[in-house]
């Protein structure tokens, strides 16, 4: 349902990923208020194996959510290098 991206957030100096999703489903208004509801679920939790979530919001019509960058790289990283290599 998106794309997640690495980036590096300079204003705290630490590395994040990006997740964005398309802008049918930001203009989507239940698909939105699911976003929204997964993200305060996610945000309410602590767990060594839960990635932190730091931000959500939109940009030019694109919804995106920021969290914690981990390493090993997951999955959607070694998928999103692959495609872009």
């Amino acid at each position: 349902m998106g794309e997640v991206y690495r980036a590096r957030d300079p204003r705290l100096a630490r590395d994040v990923a990006v997740k964005g999703l398309p802008t049918d489903v930001a203009s989507n208004p239940e698909r939105l208020h699911r976003f929204e509801l997964e993200a305060r679920a996610t945000s309410a939790l602590n767990h060594p194996n839960i990635l932190v979530i730091h931000d959500i919001g939109m940009d030019a019509g694109v919804l995106y959510s920021v969290w914690v960058s981990s390493e090993p790289i997951s999955l959607p990283f070694h998928a999103l290098q692959r495609r872009q290599a």
